[in-house]
């Protein structure tokens, strides 16, 4: 369910990256991130809690550099004329997430990141030492809940991710034709977990009818954790806000819903509703590719009814190079570089439409 296959190469590619926009981002947001801290003094992690809080920036830095780095996630985008009270509100609901139900699925993901890119959790220990940078996927595998079903039926074929290391991205790409819903969420009812204990964690406020949804939830939980490490890991280590842009491949998906079909979408619905209020920031565009052109025009139509703040994540394309299948994209350089050019340029096209105002 997760591979960054060109972890390993990032050093080599970041040496071309363009200036440090984290470095600008934190200038730009000081006074908010200074207030925030502020506001929020009472319930800030200490220095016990940070390896496990603050998403993986300590200890690669200092308690108060990676609280700032933290931070920026839940300021940035905040403009003036509008004040701090929803940043605020979201803090407190994650930290209060992360130190209560959510906490074993921090743990699970702090453990597979460390172990999948060999980070040290000694903050004595240099930085070349806390991150080589060297990505070994099977921990990640090894800790996500529910794997006997989630990992059966959301496989490379399914779902992967590449990293855009030149663009300091990570892409996620899913093809739904090729997902089982129906399937996978039988399965998931199906028999007893493991990791049924953790599922406390999952406390979407809309309604989750069954055991399935909330298990299919709890791994999503868990893939965000996930993520949000190594999107930190990697903004350390290119200078970037790196942010995770979503590819979905609806090519000859069915339009038919079947009652489990319509769990599944509901489960990850709420649990991305969910997971974007705890990891602000994390999400970056999202891509419809692939869709109907009759389709799109209808879906078209009603996003812009929604306001610029959503709008600027989403766009629509033919992706070509997502044709012969996800995998491709993992054992073939050429054909991932293809595919991340197409992901940059139909972003680069969504960005040159937007007012200046509203790519921030």
């Amino acid at each position: 369910m997760h591979r960054w296959w060109l972890l390993a190469a990032l050093p080599l590619l970041t040496q071309a990256l363009a200036p440090p926009v984290l470095k600008a981002r934190l200038e730009a947001q000081e006074t908010r991130i200074r207030e925030l801290k502020k506001r929020c003094e009472d319930v800030l992690p200490s220095e016990d809690e940070a390896a496990l809080l603050l998403d993986g920036y300590y200890p690669a830095l200092d308690r108060d550099a990676a609280l700032d780095h933290f931070l920026l996630r839940f300021v940035d985008g905040v403009r003036d004329g509008i004040d701090l009270a929803d940043a605020e509100s979201t803090l407190r609901d994650s930290l209060a997430w992360r130190r209560g139900v959510g906490r074993i699925v921090l743990e699970k993901a702090q453990e597979a990141v460390d172990e999948a890119s060999n980070v040290t959790s000694d903050a004595s220990a240099s930085t070349t030492a806390r991150q080589k940078g060297r990505w070994k996927n099977a921990p990640v595998q090894r800790n996500l809940p529910h794997k006997f079903a989630v990992g059966e039926f959301l496989t490379d074929e399914q779902l992967t991710y590449v990293l855009d290391g030149q663009r300091a991205r990570l892409v996620c790409c899913i093809q739904g034709r090729r997902i089982d819903e129906d399937g996978l969420m039988q399965a998931l009812e199906a028999q007893s977990s493991p990791d049924d204990h953790a599922m406390s964690c999952v406390d979407v406020e809309e309604a989750v009818d069954t055991l399935a949804m909330r298990r299919l939830q709890h791994s999503f939980l868990y893939s965000k954790a996930v993520n949000a490490r190594v999107c930190a890991l990697l903004s350390l280590k290119t200078g970037v806000l790196v942010t995770v842009v979503t590819v979905n491949d609806l090519k000859d998906v069915s339009l038919r819903s079947t009652k489990l079909a319509g769990q599944f979408r509901a489960a990850l619905g709420g649990a991305a509703r969910r997971g974007d209020r705890l990891f602000p920031t994390l999400a970056g565009p999202t891509v419809i590719a692939n869709l109907p052109k009759a389709i799109q025009l209808l879906v078209g139509l009603v996003a812009n009814l929604f306001p610029v703040s959503v709008r600027r994540f989403l766009t629509f394309a033919r992706i070509d190079s997502l044709d012969d299948g996800l995998r491709r994209l993992l054992v073939e350089p050429d054909a991932s570089a293809v595919f991340l050019d197409d992901v940059d340029a139909t972003i680069d096209k969504m960005l040159r439409r937007l007012p200046p105002n509203a790519k921030q």
